[in-house]
């Protein structure tokens, strides 16, 4: 159950790098949250059919469905989740990519990242999504 303070949320990761995965997993349990995983997009659109998140940090690049197809698809099943996503980018975004993050208008955490700079975008993103009338 939330807390006012923006603890106890639920988040999902959506990376194929098991290092950087269990990275997040330890900051966001340590700083009480719940946190899920998923492997690629695809396997990210299966947990949030049945599951509700508080927030989603998705990287970009993966294999099976990549972050800006994961993200066209949250679009069209459950829209309302997509105002709650943060991209995890690389540090050489192509054309394509750095123009789909135009596009998208969302968050995003630079690799490499620090554990602070993950606290402040993650405690930032869960701010602004309690302020959005639900």
């Amino acid at each position: 159950m939330p807390t006012g303070d923006g603890k106890g949320r639920r988040i999902l990761v959506v990376d194929d790098e098991a290092d950087i995965v269990n990275l997040l997993v330890e900051i966001l349990t340590r700083e009480g949250h719940q946190a899920d995983t998923a492997p690629n997009g695809a396997a990210a659109l299966t947990l949030v059919e049945g599951r509700e998140y508080d927030l989603i940090l998705c990287d970009l690049r993966m294999p099976v469905l990549d972050g800006p197809g994961f993200y066209r698809e949250l679009q069209q099943r459950r829209p309302e989740l997509v105002r709650r996503l943060v991209f995890i980018t690389g540090d050489a975004l192509s054309s394509s990519m750095a123009a789909f993050l135009s596009e998208a208008a969302r968050p995003r955490l630079p690799k490499p990242f620090s554990v602070p700079e993950i606290r402040e975008i993650v405690a930032r993103a869960l701010s602004e999504g309690q302020a959005e009338p639900s």
